[in-house]
């Protein structure tokens, strides 16, 4: 009878060392886990900052732009300001009442020049991240990319990563 106790004794803590292990190996699960997901969650973070800066300074370098744009498109209005002579209005002058066109000036066909334009013809420029997909799609790589539209790795990469989700 002793020997039938100790050894369902034996089996019990045999069991209970088993089920230790696996709770253990568990918790070690857990915590790899944990882990990974806070790298990941760094290095997300990490690209996103490179990102924020990235749009910053091409922020900045726009406002730039757009700055003496208006400081040149200024000039050119007070340039062309200065052109023109403004009529002064005279004094105690009566209004002239306009007569309504004879049949003969309505029938008159006006001869029709076409206006100038000074601007320049426009051009169709497609996105930036549609110019990294066709060049992605022809097989440059991200540094290739990145060199050739003047943008950075990471920008790249993101928009790629994004693209490649969405599909």
């Amino acid at each position: 009878m002793e020997y039938l106790l100790i050894a369902i004794s034996f089996i019990i803590h045999l069991l209970t060392f088993i089920l230790i292990k696996v709770l253990y190996g568990k918790l070690t699960k857990v915590d790899q886990v944990e882990t990974s997901v806070n790298q990941q969650q760094k290095q997300l973070e990490d690209t996103l900052a490179v990102y924020l800066l990235e749009i910053q300074e091409e922020n900045k370098a726009l406002i730039q732009t757009i700055e003496k744009l208006e400081k040149s498109n200024n000039l050119e209005k007070r340039n062309n300001n200065d052109d023109v002579p403004v009529p002064s209005p005279k004094k105690n002058t009566p209004l002239k009442k306009e007569k309504a066109p004879s049949e003969a000036e309505e029938n008159r066909s006006p001869i029709y020049s076409p206006p100038i334009s000074n601007l320049k013809e426009e051009k169709v420029e497609s996105s930036r991240e549609a110019q990294i997909y066709h060049l992605h799609d022809l097989g440059y790589s991200i540094d290739e990319i990145a060199k050739k539209l003047n943008t950075g790795k990471t920008e790249v990469e993101l928009i790629l990563k994004f693209h490649q989700k969405k599909e």
